[in-house]
């Protein structure tokens, strides 16, 4: 019998074991981790993944709204593994991956882990750093400032988002962060916010080399604003300056107060300059439209060439010239409707009439009224008075000019009806401006307007302290009419006697009428001596005239009184 004795393997036959059992470790390895080429631009991430799936034996699972439509996916990578590529498109998307046998199960990373910090540094184009840059996070909304070093760091939700850079005096930026977390900003200097121009009292100078306190509002937060005055217009815009209206009917005038009150007994009104004119002091003689600026000058410095008459303030008016080298024709139209915000809840007929026998009864009285509820609902003098006001605007403007000459022309109509009844105003304006050089250094210039205004007022009032002419004191207890046909002037009342004229007559039988036509027209003379060394003269004129006219009828019952 022969035996077979096993004794130890050699040397080169246990390294061929090695090699052999780490070969199928690095072949099983690649399996689950293959390497490939891929090339795409501009696809959806769902293609991206067609892709994959086309060039191996992966599939891919994920939820229903995880993946966006957005064809931003752009890739390149040769003999890359499969793991970097995925990472490289899925992570700035907010997405994680997880290789499970032979699929991608695809999820949604958490808020925590979509955020990354971003660190950078802020300075200007002399490379000094920014302190106080804001620095805001379009994605999840956070801002922070830089520090003393212009330093700044902030966290965002995703590395394809953008950083918006702000600063006083520099322009804005806008950076993409592009998966970095380091990000260096030069900021550039905004020049034409520093050498805007603004006029004072002297003439006008750079905003950069103003000390003294002024407000510039320009042409384009005037013209949108559908105001019949041009102080309406501005109320809101500009801090320190207080705008109140005197009343709320059309083309009622306003106080304009900057920086307060100076007296208790003098006007507080400040100083109107229009186009050189000082002292022009109704600024309904402009068209908002025709407003090239406004500067409204509050302090000392700016106002002490006007001397004492500048105490409460300056307000410079600019008006709008031609343009050298062009000629345009611009058409401005609006048309809009009011109504009174909100009415007041007042007392019915029979709710009044019980009232009053409850005054009665308070005051050791007989009821009054014998039997209220045949009163119902009576008259809502509310209703009776107020309506939907239209109002509308219209202006042609035309303006050019060349280098010798140049003009502004327009026409406008304005028309605007109040809430109450037979109320509003209606307003005709033309404005001719011109310009002419006479040698390289001397000027000459002419402005004209001449503005005519129609006006109905209010003759009656929802509230306030005159019983003949309030809605809301008229009890709702009396009639429009009599049973002939005749206004009703009686009632119940204890506050307001019978010989009243109910609103609805005075609306009806009372006619005012308010009429002004007003002109403007100034010339000047511009001598240049020496650069910036300039001798201006201005010669100006301003006339008005106004009318009032004012009808009752017979047909009111105080008329009809006073008749017998």
């Amino acid at each position: 019998m022969k035996h077979i004795v096993l004794g130890r393997r050699p040397v080169w036959l246990r390294s061929i074991l090695i090699l052999f059992l780490l070969s199928g470790v690095i072949l099983s390895t690649n399996a689950q981790d293959p390497h490939l080429s891929i090339d795409l631009n501009k696809v959806t991430i769902k293609q991206f993944f067609d892709e994959i799936q086309r060039k191996t034996d992966y599939t891919f699972s994920y939820r229903e709204g995880v993946l966006d439509n957005d064809r931003d996916v752009v890739v390149s990578a040769k003999n890359k593994s499969l793991s970097e590529i995925l990472t490289s498109v899925l992570k700035p998307k907010g997405l994680s991956f997880s290789i499970q046998a032979k699929s991608i199960v695809v999820t949604r990373q958490t808020l925590a882990a979509q955020q990354s910090t971003v660190k950078g540094r802020v300075v200007n184009s002399s490379g000094e750093p920014l302190i106080g840059v804001t620095v805001y996070s379009k994605d999840n909304k956070r801002g922070v400032a830089t520090d003393i070093d212009g330093n700044f760091s902030i966290r965002v939700g995703s590395g394809k988002t953008s950083l918006q850079f702000t600063y006083v005096g520099y322009k804005p930026e806008t950076v993409p962060v592009k998966n970095r977390d380091f990000i260096a900003v030069t900021m550039e200097e905004d020049s034409h916010m520093l050498n805007e121009v603004v006029a004072v009292g002297y003439g006008v100078m750079r905003k950069s080399d103003l000390t003294g306190s002024v407000t510039r509002v320009g042409n384009d937060k005037i013209a949108n604003t559908p105001t019949v005055r041009l102080d309406q217009a501005l109320t809101g815009k500009v801090s320190g300056v207080h705008i109140t209206n005197t009343t709320g009917e059309p083309g009622a005038a306003t106080n304009i107060l900057i920086r307060g009150g100076n007296s208790i007994s003098a006007s507080n009104e400040p100083l109107y300059v229009i186009d050189g004119f000082i002292g022009a002091g109704d600024l309904n003689l402009i068209d908002p439209n025709d407003i090239e600026s406004i500067e409204i000058l509050k302090d000392a410095a700016a106002t002490s060439i006007y001397g004492s008459r500048g105490a409460n303030g300056v307000i410079i008016v600019t008006t709008k010239r031609g343009s050298e080298g062009r000629n345009d024709v611009t058409v401005n139209a609006y048309v809009g409707v009011q109504q009174i915000a909100k009415r007041l809840e007042m007392l019915n007929a029979r709710e009044y009439a019980v009232m009053l026998n409850q005054q009665d009864v308070l005051s050791n009285q007989e009821p009054s009224i014998e039997n209220p509820s045949v009163y119902g609902k009576g008259t809502d003098w509310q209703d009776e008075i107020l309506r939907l006001a239209f109002m509308q605007n219209y202006q042609v403007a035309a303006s050019g000019g060349n280098k010798d000459g140049r003009y502004y022309l327009s026409l406008s109509m304005f028309d605007q009806d109040g809430v109450i009844k037979n109320s509003g105003i209606r307003r005709y304006q033309t404005r001719l401006n011109l310009d002419r050089k006479m040698r390289h250094n001397i000027n000459i210039g002419a402005n004209f307007q001449f503005s005519y205004t129609q006006r109905e007022p209010n003759l009656v009032s929802l509230g306030g302290f005159d019983y003949q002419s309030s809605a809301l004191a008229t009890p709702p207890t009396m009639n429009i009419y009599n049973e002939d046909g005749s206004y009703a002037s009686d009632s119940p009342s204890r506050v307001v006697s019978n010989d009243i004229d109910n609103v609805v007559a005075q609306l009806n039988e009372r006619k005012k009428q308010e009429k002004a036509a007003s002109i403007y027209a100034g010339i000047f003379a511009e001598w240049e001596a020496i650069k910036d060394l300039k001798f201006k003269t201005f010669l100006g004129l301003n006339a008005g005239t106004n009318k009032t006219s004012e009808y009752k009828s017979s047909m009111l019952p105080t008329m009809r009184q006073n008749k017998s």
